[in-house]
């Protein structure tokens, strides 16, 4: 969540847009070794999504990455957001 929070506030305030720059700011923290984050690779691997625009938010981006590592289906309303994720089911709202 506070991964999240940061993508957004960094995002509009402080890198005034520039995903890329948000991605490898936040990355490079990450990655420490004295940083521990849980699933920390797929992390890594959301905020590298989320820099590319392959996923509109972090959000999305997390759930592609989980996906994608663990081949398990996402479901979801907003079916384009993981276009070319295997095991993508559409949700009825």
């Amino acid at each position: 969540m506070t991964i999240h929070e940061l993508t957004y506030a960094l995002y509009r305030h402080v890198f005034r847009q520039d995903r890329k720059a948000v991605a490898d700011y936040l990355s490079a923290i990450i990655a420490l070794e004295t940083v521990h984050v849980e699933g920390k690779h797929v992390v890594l691997k959301a905020l590298e999504l989320w820099a590319t625009g392959a996923s509109d938010t972090y959000g999305d981006a997390r759930l592609r990455a989980l996906a994608e590592q663990t081949g398990l289906p996402v479901c979801t309303v907003n079916q384009r957001h993981f276009i070319g994720v295997p095991n993508t089911y559409r949700v009825e709202p």
